[in-house]
């Protein structure tokens, strides 16, 4: 169930994010080149590292002993 919670955090914040780049877009300060470097960045990129670093940061391997 945390790796459920962690994975929902990390989503979140990326929502976040993509509410701010949506909002700078609107008002026009953003163009369309940028924005697709920037969801790319944000999905192939971010998203994952974010799942990632989150999971380690609540990994105790001591829990785990076989978990290679």
């Amino acid at each position: 169930m945390t790796f459920f919670a962690t994975t929902l955090e990390s989503m979140a914040i990326s929502a976040a994010v993509g509410g701010v780049g949506f909002w700078a877009a609107r008002r026009g300060r953003l163009d369309r080149p940028a924005l697709k470097v920037l969801s790319l960045i944000a999905l192939d990129i971010a998203l994952p590292c974010q799942i990632f670093a989150s999971i380690l940061r609540a990994f105790e391997p001591a829990h785990y002993p076989g978990w290679w």
